[in-house]
């Protein structure tokens, strides 16, 4: 140093010295090296007990997942649009320059709440300008999030943050959790680390573990395996208490948040990107569309667009009320209206489905892991479930070429003329002022249409397809009867006892999976049953002197042979 030597002479001058030291004095400093370490290790290992580097722990933690989310969002949103000045930070920023003249030498502080009164005291007529430019503006930045959470590079964030927040979770809340044990092998490790020689390659460091491993004699391995089963005992005890405390069920609370924010704003994301351009579903119901075509009267007619919740609720209790005055028919023209739309609509979804926008937005749901959104949301069929366990089978769909029961005189009538009329349910006080004879005329109808109705029925009900459904109708009607009837009356009855092939099966069918499973296939239950049923003997039932026995016929491989 005293000749002017800078750091990396004075090291090269060290390295050189430390290379003349003589083999013996070497591993002088070798052990002292050593025997530091392992007072190091010792005395590490009981301040990690403390309460002290449990604190350090928890707020580094938390410190990395705070840092990594913001260097995460630095990233990702350097094309994000930033939010707009409000309707009091615009007129301010005109406002703020004749102020700052007015009081000259006064703080930030103070001006802030000289503009704050003068805002508060501005006229509503000098408020609007600023309150339009800022609504205009909330506006455009909307389009702009929509536009930037639509590209790539966002739903790359949404699956990076989650990443994030869960390693902190995981941090955070397991950082007490019951370690794993050890294997056998990593037992056999711990106990010879002092014969294992330095180093890498042949007879050196884990190729000399794992050739001593190999060479370990079977009752070895052996008292090996059964410390491994005494510490995997201990640790399924540890993980038991450990999961019944507080600290895993914030975990758990925590875990079920962070994949709940990612699946729904990914889901929102979705639709944004993929299912804003699909066409809009009709109305669900008759009384939706009844309620869509007065709101569209009134919005002609120069209804105020704005309105309060209680506004809309009214609304909608009012007009509950004129549609539970209107008769069965009246509604049923609204139905049919509706029927129409949403027969369109599902033509259009067909459509939409085709598309190569539809095949990104179901490869990119995956990626996400959100669900797939059904466009063509028609509700199944509920399968009603008994106290007894038993379901009730719903009733199969109406073939296309089963006739439909014909409308009466008044429904005749209310076909013929909704389209000549704006509100349906004016329908009725026209058919009210017609004549007696001019009902007949549609009485008549009916009665015709009601002949060939039958013709028709009588035809379908002959034919294959008729039959068919038919007989599977009285089918499910009967089985729906009987588990009705059971779920009433034989409530405390007794359940029937498994049989000879169910005991076996039940007893050997997770064998069976484990031994047939040499080929990649999905095991279901009838396939086990199947299988079992081979494997069982074959049986045979005869007749004997009035009664009846059972015969074994050999196992399926005699039969073959």
């Amino acid at each position: 140093m005293a000749k002017g030597g800078s750091m990396g002479d004075i090291g090269k001058k060290m390295s050189e010295e430390w290379n003349a030291v003589p083999e013996t004095k070497k591993a002088e400093y070798q052990e002292m090296s050593q025997a530091q370490k392992e007072e190091f290790q010792v005395k590490f290992a009981e301040y990690k007990t403390t309460q002290d580097f449990k604190d350090f722990q928890l707020k580094k933690a938390k410190m990395d997942g705070r840092h990594a989310l913001n260097a995460l969002t630095r990233t990702t949103h350097k094309d994000a649009p930033t939010k707009p000045a409000n309707a009091f930070s615009l007129w301010k920023a005109k406002h703020l320059k004749e102020v700052m003249e007015e009081k000259k030498g006064a703080s930030a502080g103070e001006l802030s709440k000289i503009m704050g009164e003068k805002w508060k005291n501005a006229t509503p007529e000098e408020k609007e300008p600023f309150e339009n430019e800022a609504a205009a503006l909330k506006e455009e930045y909307k389009k702009k999030v929509a536009d930037f959470k639509r590209q790539k590079n966002y739903i790359t964030f949404l699956q990076k943050r989650s990443l994030v927040k869960t390693r902190e979770n995981r941090q955070v809340n397991l950082r007490d959790m019951p370690k794993k044990p050890k294997t056998v092998y990593a037992l056999f490790r711990e106990d010879i680390k002092e014969e294992v020689p330095t180093g890498k390659g042949e007879g050196k460091g884990m190729n000399f573990v794992k050739n001593k491993f190999q060479e370990m004699e079977d009752e070895k391995k052996l008292i090996y395996k059964q410390k491994e089963a005494e510490l995997r005992e201990k640790y399924d005890e540890e993980m038991k208490t450990y999961k019944e405390g507080e600290t895993y069920k914030t975990f758990e609370k925590q875990n079920g948040k962070i994949k709940r924010e990612l699946m729904t704003e990914g889901m929102k994301v979705m639709t944004l990107k993929f299912l804003s351009d699909a066409p809009a579903e009709p109305p669900k119901n008759a009384f939706a569309e009844y309620v869509g075509e007065k709101r569209r009267a009134a919005g002609e007619a120069g209804a105020p667009k704005k309105r309060t919740r209680g506004q809309i609720k009214e609304e909608v209790a009012q007009l509950k009320a004129d549609w539970s005055k209107l008769d069965k028919d009246a509604q049923n023209v609204y139905e049919e209206k509706r029927m129409e739309k949403r027969k369109k609509w599902e033509e259009e979804v067909k459509a939409y489905m085709e598309l190569p926008k539809w095949k990104e937005y179901i490869e990119e749901a995956k990626s996400l892991k959100v669900p797939v959104r059904s466009l063509l949301s028609s509700k199944k069929k509920a399968i009603k479930k008994l106290k007894n366990g038993m379901k009730l089978q719903p009733l199969p769909d109406r073939p296309e070429s089963m006739p439909t029961k014909p409308a009466k005189a008044r429904r005749i009538y209310f076909l013929e003329k909704r389209k000549e009329v704006d509100d349906p349910s004016k329908l009725q006080e026209m058919w009210d002022a017609l004549s007696e004879e001019e009902k007949s005329t549609y009485s008549k109808k009916e009665a015709e249409l009601a002949l060939e109705y039958q013709e028709a029925l009588n035809a379908f009900r002959t034919s294959e397809e008729g039959k068919q459904y038919v007989r599977k109708v009285k089918q499910i009607q009967k089985s729906r009867a009987t588990a009705i009837a059971k779920d009433k009356f034989l409530v405390d009855m007794p359940k029937k006892p498994l049989g000879h092939l169910q005991l076996y099966t039940r007893d050997k069918v997770k064998e069976l999976k484990k031994a047939e499973h040499s080929v990649s296939i999905l095991w279901s239950w009838p396939c086990c049953m199947k299988l079992l049923a081979h494997r069982f003997a074959f049986r045979e039932s005869v007749v004997d002197g009035g009664q009846r026995r059972h015969v074994a016929l050999g196992s399926l491989s005699e039969r073959i042979a």
